[in-house]
């Protein structure tokens, strides 16, 4: 070979570890190739949102709903994701936390509540978990993450000693929200 191919070849193989070297680092700085959004520094991850997206949007076929703007549903879900991270925010700022006994209370009366008014007998949850996986396409333990957030934001409510929605308005203006 030839001393100027292996010059050339040389640049070659500069170039292209420079460009990975960028890419890598354009990748890395921006935020928006892995998240949909950040509120204070708390990213919310885009399979997170996809996820959540997929499951509202399995509530509304199960419902017979027609999705007709889901530009619109995408941007609910985002705005109900950006909230839910302004409660986690500030109930880990003010540490409320939600306990492992209070999630699994409240799923018995979830459980025992849909199974009195459906007449269900024996007390299982096996017709309840059909009916979660038929309407959101979910698991139990999606499930159980949802009533946790639930008890949270109630939590959150009380401290705050006024509607969620009424704090959150509030809250939105001085929080440093980013959508990708």
């Amino acid at each position: 070979m030839s001393k100027q191919k292996k010059i050339v070849g040389g640049f070659l193989v500069i170039g292209v570890v420079t460009f990975i070297i960028l890419l890598a680092k354009n990748i890395s700085s921006n935020p928006g190739t892995q998240s949909i959004a950040s509120v204070n520094n708390n990213t919310i991850s885009k399979s997170v949102y996809q996820k959540r997206l997929a499951e509202t949007e399995s509530f509304y076929k199960w419902g017979d709903q027609n999705v007709k703007n889901i530009s619109s549903l995408k941007g609910d879900v985002l705005d109900k994701l950006i909230d839910e991270e302004i409660i986690k925010d500030y109930a880990e700022k003010n540490k409320i936390t939600v306990t492992a006994n209070e999630i699994e209370n409240r799923y018995k009366q979830v459980v025992a509540g849909y199974n009195k008014n459906n007449s269900i007998t024996g007390g299982g949850d096996s017709a309840f978990l059909t009916k979660i996986k038929d309407m959101y396409g979910t698991q139990k333990e999606d499930y159980l993450q949802q009533l946790a957030y639930d008890i949270l934001r109630d939590k959150v409510q009380t401290a705050v000693k006024m509607p969620i929605t009424k704090w959150l308005e509030s809250q939105k203006k001085s929080a440093d929200i980013k959508r990708y």
